[in-house]
């Protein structure tokens, strides 16, 4: 049996064994921090996590982009379904044809290295081929949220820079404007029905965009059309992981403004393996239920970049449907569902479907974005027999900050433990409480975005 480090509380200096010193060596982590967090007294609130404490270790994080990463998966898996979108799959190569393509289009409307490209597209394939593409070319990937409406969407393209936005032709008015005033320079549109099997089960909250008919737009350009006879980009630009941003994410401005965070190819890359290695659960492919919303960073890192990662299969979800979300699970034996607790406690609420589509596929299931109550954990673990793992993360941790381990989690109200980081809770002067003191999280680790587009301020407080 594996033996697991107690917590520092326990163990002491013994905590910092062989171990412990040879995984955060090998995966680059400052000695500097090291040593600091050997100062902290065992009863101070300070955590480090151990690397005995996850189910395997995480390998040293290449220096590649986070294309190169699906690229080299594409090579060792090139016939393995990569992502199922309304009922249609795509293979791994596949997958990476339409990528080279759209990257072939965006270099040929006049995007380079450092350009932001806007997005406005529901999870969906067409927005996975996006996000790829962009990056491909060291570009960045700028998606925003397809409830935003004209007002808030011109302050996303103004503050980040962006002059071109790929949208679901569903939502082309919302933009037209920005284009009339000579905000954007280039619309590129999609239909649903662009990719989608003849026979796809289409949920209630999809049919108005299902059945308006697709429009003939005289200044847009349609996905499918424009990328059709363009060859796939070969000739890749270099890329420098810890400085050159992928991602800009917009959070959601709870005080004032939203702020972009810039997540680098570095920051994508790490979280792509420490997502995989310390959430796995099963050595199966993993075929993740991918419903987190792409405007947000838990619709990249939890868990479709660490799935494609694996060679596994992401099936993107673009809107919340009981039945439809038991159809899938049930057709396509989903294995790995990351999910708001009010997606389980909605499942639990239909026990009557459950009998025409079992959920026995499933090997993990995490709630995320909110508290998830103890009541709906037990009622999860009685129904399915699964642990409801929880945690806390946010944009400018990229993700899974801190993790409930699945099967060494000891109390339900507990969010776990850092992912290959640090956390400490400080007071208000700063200072580090002791443990079960109420306090302020502070997070470090490698996995800590770039800081805030256009803020220095901001960034040099937060960050």
């Amino acid at each position: 049996m594996k033996k697991i480090m107690p917590p520092r509380l326990k163990a002491g200096n013994d905590f910092f064994d062989d171990k412990f010193n040879q995984f955060y060596s090998s995966i680059g982590y400052p000695d500097e921090w090291i040593e600091q967090g050997k100062e902290y007294a065992t009863d101070d609130a300070y955590v480090i996590s151990h690397p005995s404490w996850f189910l395997e270790l995480m390998p040293p994080p290449p220096m590649i982009s986070i294309y190169q990463l699906l690229k080299e998966t594409a090579k060792k898996h090139p016939d393995e379904t990569a992502v199922i979108f309304l009922d249609k799959k795509i293979t791994y190569a596949e997958l990476d044809l339409l990528i080279g393509k759209y990257a072939a289009l965006l270099r040929k409307l006049g995007i380079k290295k450092g350009s932001v490209v806007a997005t406005m597209l529901p999870n969906s394939l067409q927005h996975i081929v996006a996000f790829y593409a962009v990056t491909m070319i060291g570009a960045v990937h700028m998606p925003i949220d397809v409830m935003f409406k004209t007002e808030e969407i011109a302050y996303q393209l103004k503050d980040s820079g962006s002059k071109i936005i790929f949208v679901l032709e569903h939502l082309y008015e919302r933009v037209r404007p920005l284009k009339e005033e000579g905000q954007i320079d280039t619309i590129i549109t999609t239909h649903l029905k662009d990719w989608a099997a003849p026979d796809a089960v289409v949920p209630k909250g999809l049919k108005v965009c299902w059945d308006t008919p697709k429009l003939e737009l005289s200044d847009a350009l349609n996905f499918f059309d424009a990328i059709a006879a363009l060859e796939p980009v070969i000739e890749l630009p270099v890329i420098e992981p810890k400085t050159d941003p992928a991602l800009l994410l917009y959070t959601a401005g709870t005080i004032g403004q939203s702020k972009g965070v810039i997540e680098t190819h570095f920051n994508l890359v790490f979280n792509s393996l420490s997502h995989s290695h310390a959430f796995r659960v099963t050595e199966e492919r993993e075929v993740n239920f991918s419903i987190m919303p792409m405007f947000h960073t838990s619709g990249y890192l939890l868990h479709q970049l660490p799935v494609l990662y694996q060679g596994g299969t992401v099936i993107p979800i673009p809107i919340f449907d009981i039945e439809d979300s038991y159809r899938i699970i049930s057709t396509y034996k989903v294995n790995v569902i990351f999910a708001p607790p009010t997606f389980f406690i909605a499942l639990m609420s239909k026990k009557e479907i459950i009998d025409r589509y079992p959920l026995n596929s499933i090997k993990m299931t995490i709630a995320c974005s909110a508290p998830v109550p103890n009541e709906v954990q037990e009622e999860w673990k009685n129904l399915t027999g699964l642990d409801l793992v929880n945690g806390w993360g946010m944009t400018e941790t990229n993700s899974g900050g801190i993790i409930s381990i699945p099967n060494i989690k000891e109390k339900l109200n507990s969010i776990g433990i850092p992912v290959f980081s640090e956390v400490k809770i400080t007071d208000d002067d700063g200072q580090t409480v002791k443990r079960n003191t109420e306090g302020e999280i502070c997070y470090r680790g490698l996995q800590v975005a770039a800081g805030y587009l256009n803020k220095p301020r901001e960034t040099e407080t937060t960050f």
